[in-house]
């Protein structure tokens, strides 16, 4: 095998691994509902799967555009409220 084919081999490895990772992310949308700061009612998602109240997404929006729980880049951060999220789901059965 060629150094192309090794690369190309890793990297439809790393694309299964990473819609592995999707799906069993996706499912929890649905199942959480509370800040993962305050543990209040959660209103929003961060595009790496965290949640928060709007109050503590606030807070820490302000203060940098990374996620506050896990430091991963957020550009700005993407919000979707937990019922829009739910609706999505709910398309896709």
């Amino acid at each position: 095998m060629n150094n192309t084919d090794e690369r190309s081999q890793a990297t439809e490895e790393c694309l299964e691994d990473t819609q592995a990772a999707h799906e069993q992310t996706e499912n929890v949308i649905i199942e959480e509902e509370t800040c993962t700061l305050c543990n209040d009612s959660a209103q929003c998602v961060t595009v790496c799967k965290h949640f928060f109240c709007y109050t503590c997404a606030r807070g820490f929006i302000t203060q940098s555009t990374k996620c506050v729980v896990c430091s991963e880049e957020t550009n700005g951060i993407v919000f979707i409220t937990v019922n829009e999220s739910r609706n999505k789901q709910s398309k896709k059965k």
